[in-house]
C-alpha cells in the first residue's frame, strides 16, 4: 500500500519539473557558419596532430589564428555548440556537412596528388581545379 503511495508521489515530483532551454548564445552562430567553423577547426586539429613539430617550430598560437581567422573565440564556439547540441538533429545534421565538405576536399586532395604522381611535372603546372569537369558538380 505504502509502495503505491510512494510510487505515485515520486511520479507527481518528477512530472513537476520543467525542464529549460539552455539560452541563446549572446554571438548565436548560423548553421552555415558552424559548419565553416568546424570545418575550419577539423583542418588544424588535424594539421597540429599530423605536424606536431610544426607547431612547435613555427611560433604560432592556433588560437589566436582561429580567432582571426574565422573571428569567433573559443567561448562562442562552446557555447554555440552546447546550444545547438540541445537538438541532437541539429547538431547531426551540421557535423553531416562537415563530414561530407571534408570529404570532398580529401577526394579533391587525392585527385590532384595521383595527376602529380602521374605526370611527375611540377604541381604549379596543373591546369584550375575550377576548369576541371570531374569537379564541377561538387
Amino acid at each position: 500500500m505504502y509502495r503505491k503511495y510512494f510510487l505515485g508521489l515520486m511520479a507527481l515530483c518528477l512530472s513537476c519539473q520543467s525542464i529549460d532551454k539552455r539560452p541563446t548564445p549572446s554571438h548565436l552562430l548560423t548553421e552555415d557558419e558552424m559548419v565553416n567553423t568546424l570545418i575550419e577547426l577539423t583542418i588544424l586539429k588535424a594539421t597540429s596532430t599530423v605536424a606536431s613539430g610544426v607547431k612547435k617550430h613555427s611560433g604560432i598560437d592556433f588560437k589566436d589564428y582561429i580567432n582571426k581567422k574565422i573571428g569567433i573565440d573559443s567561448l562562442t564556439i562552446a557555447e554555440n555548440l552546447a546550444y545547438y547540441g540541445y537538438e541532437p538533429k541539429d547538431l547531426k545534421a551540421i557535423y553531416q556537412r562537415v563530414e561530407d565538405s571534408l570529404e570532398v576536399r580529401f577526394q579533391l586532395h587525392d585527385s590532384l596528388y595521383n595527376r602529380y604522381s602521374k605526370s611527375n611535372q611540377n604541381p604549379k603546372t596543373f591546369k584550375n581545379v575550377k576548369d576541371d569537369e570531374s569537379f564541377e558538380n561538387r
